[in-house]
């Protein structure tokens, strides 16, 4: 019966609903100069799709543990296993320096310097996914899926989690961070002896509204050896998470070098939610709308497209909350298609 697929995640979002404060606190241990933080998250999404071939999914989107270190208030670590998927792999594994009170530089597995939607973490963003996707979709030249910002930047290697070493300074109200990977990304090995580069800087023009930009350039391994390819981007936020109106917005341009002959892809999006806080179980309602679009190739009309999502977030205790999105894809060739993704969100 169609019911019964909604039934797991009907179990889990009265779970989620019903969550007390006494779920949302962390383990926490401080021996000496040591702080020791204990925490996770379990996503689990329900997944429909109107593509033919398609069968509804319910699946668990991210299973983590974290544990955090902070030691003679300098330094810092983070190892963070994900075992969604029946595999155990390492989303965050860090150790980072606090140099003095502007500079920190970080070595192991981390998000690269590049792009917001990508650096904003999962537990912040008001979509259930960044990058707009559709099961059965496979439309954008070079990286598949449905052509988004966010699909683009990550399957192109400019964003996302690499390995490598990060150096942040904060100066008043901008911060700049670089940093150097081997441009593998999680779980691979670097097939060359090229680097890949990414720098970002954000401006807090006031306490609402950040300005921000870059660059990253992606090594990938050629028949003839080792070439760059290059995305720049610029963003903005307004507003924060839980507080009121919230806009992030982030225009991208560079090389897919994914696809042939290296054409120029271009995508941006827009996400806009309005958190309005409530009393009792439920913490405050979220209703969220996002625009977007992306083109994997400026020279062919064949593999661009728009994004449209309408959701909402219904928040419990902290970040505990359920939410649910309809994801539109309009090509602009071919026939269109659409999402249903019902996702509950239990931290601890």
């Amino acid at each position: 019966m169609r019911f019964m697929r909604f039934l797991p995640i009907l179990v889990v979002t009265a779970a989620v609903l019903s969550t007390t404060d006494a779920a949302s606190a962390q383990l926490r241990s401080t021996t000496g100069p040591v702080d020791v933080e204990l925490g996770g998250r379990l996503h689990s999404q329900f997944q429909s799709s109107n593509v033919v071939g398609q069968e509804s999914e319910f699946f668990q989107r991210r299973a983590r543990l974290r544990l955090d270190l902070e030691a003679w208030g300098r330094i810092s670590a983070r190892v963070q296993p994900d075992f969604a998927g029946g595999e155990v792999n390492f989303a965050d594994l860090w150790i980072a320096a606090d140099l003095n009170d502007a500079i920190t530089v970080t070595f192991g597995q981390f998000k690269r310097a590049h792009a917001l939607f990508e650096l904003e973490s999962s537990t912040r963003l008001p979509v259930i996914e960044a990058d707009g996707r559709v099961a059965g979709v496979d439309h954008c030249m070079g990286v598949g899926g449905t052509c988004a910002l966010a699909r683009l930047s990550t399957k192109l290697g400019y964003s996302g989690r690499d390995r490598g070493v990060k150096v942040e300074v904060s100066r008043g109200e901008v911060d700049v961070a670089t940093s150097v990977t081997t441009g593998a990304g999680t779980g691979g090995w670097n097939d060359n002896d090229a680097w890949s580069f990414a720098t970002r800087a954000t401006w807090a023009i006031t306490g609402d509204v950040t300005l921000g930009g870059g660059v990253s350039m992606h090594d990938y391994s050629t028949a003839t050896g080792t070439s760059r390819a290059t995305a720049f981007d610029v963003d903005a936020e307004w507003g924060d998470w839980q507080d009121g109106p919230h806009v992030l917005a982030s225009f991208a341009r560079g090389d897919n070098w994914k696809a042939a002959g290296v054409p120029t892809f271009v995508a941006w999006q827009v996400v806009g939610s309005w958190f309005v806080p409530t009393a009792g179980v439920i913490h405050g309602w979220e209703p969220v709308v996002r625009v977007g679009s992306g083109d994997s190739d400026r020279a062919s009309t064949l593999d661009s497209g728009h994004v449209i999502t309408a959701g909402l977030m219904v928040y419990s205790v902290g970040r505990n909350r359920i939410g649910v999105n309809l994801d539109l894809w309009r090509p602009d060739s071919g026939a269109s298609a659409r999402s249903l993704k019902i996702q509950s969100f239990i931290y601890f």
